[in-house]
């Protein structure tokens, strides 16, 4: 159910139907305790007032908030079924159990405070802090981590900040080092701003891993890494393909903005090769690797 913009003030009892789960509202007005359904397992809530969390419904499943930063989160503010929290202007600090002990998911768009051991709940598996620039901590991450996006982090890693489950880690504006950071196993997409070359150490047991950046460390080796699948991405930039940058198992490579000029680069077992060069010249890759030209988006 969508409500947008209703000429009154308070949204009261009964004016939502008993049987909604879904919910999406904008009101930027008032909201009466008990006026959200109970069995509601989704809300959207977009308002230049923030919302009283009292009034939440106790078995609710997603909450997105646009306006809440009137006050720290505090234990028991949510419900405790919660799974995926988005929040856009939060911008106070997190303290232990004020988030609920089964999310999932956590966006705070605005948030930016040092982060202590047990702030988030061991169930968290996603988290994205879109401005978050402090540094991190060992160990202040869940252990069951998959996906870690950081916007704006530049700060270093240090031994055991990075949990060793995760899958994707999105770092837009990073360009330092993962000299501390042991070995990625399960990681199958790297987002930087800069790939230093101390990334081949960390996805050096990846067998599957997509790279995106806007530049590229020329001394990175990904040789004698166990990679057979292998996307390097290069946004707003570009360069030629070096033999440092192929794996000696590869078998199917995924090139953007990344241009062969030379032959003998790419091994025999490279079976499926994929690029954004229209007139790649055949002659300067095995016989036996198939060529696909994409546009330049290739996959997302």
């Amino acid at each position: 159910m969508n409500i947008s913009s209703l000429p009154i003030e308070t949204i009261t009892r009964g004016l939502i139907p008993n049987h909604i789960k879904i919910l999406n509202m904008v009101h930027n007005g008032a909201v009466e305790d008990g006026a959200f359904p109970q069995n509601l397992d989704t809300l959207s809530f977009r308002s230049t007032i923030p919302i009283r969390l009292v009034l939440l419904p106790q078995q609710l499943l997603f909450l997105y908030l646009d306006n809440f930063n009137s006050q720290p989160l505090e234990k028991s503010m949510f419900p405790s079924t919660l799974e995926t929290l988005i929040i856009n202007n939060y911008n106070q600090p997190l303290t232990s159990d004020s988030l609920p002990p089964h999310l999932n998911k956590l966006r705070l768009i605005m948030f930016n405070h040092q982060l202590n051991v047990g702030v988030f709940p061991q169930s968290l598996v996603d988290l994205h802090l879109a401005s978050f620039n402090y540094d991190l901590i060992p160990f202040v991450l869940p252990p069951y981590l998959k996906i870690l996006r950081l916007d704006q982090y530049t700060n270093t890693f240090k031994s055991d900040t990075l949990p060793s489950t995760l899958t994707h880690l999105e770092l837009s504006s990073f360009k330092g080092s993962f000299q501390f950071v042991p070995q990625m196993n399960n990681l199958l997409k790297l987002s930087l701003f800069h790939t230093h070359s101390s990334a081949a150490s960390m996805i050096s047991n990846t067998k599957k891993i997509r790279i995106k950046c806007r530049t590229m460390d020329k001394l990175i080796n990904l040789q004698d890494t166990l990679i057979q699948h292998l996307e390097l991405h290069l946004e707003r930039s570009s360069l030629n393909l070096s033999s440092n940058l192929v794996p000696k198992q590869i078998k199917t490579l995924q090139l953007l903005n990344i241009f062969i000029e030379s032959n003998g680069l790419l091994p025999t077992s490279c079976l499926k090769l994929q690029t954004n060069t229209h007139d790649l010249d055949l002659n300067l890759i095995p016989p036996s690797t198939k060529h696909t030209y994409h546009t330049s988006s290739l996959s997302k």
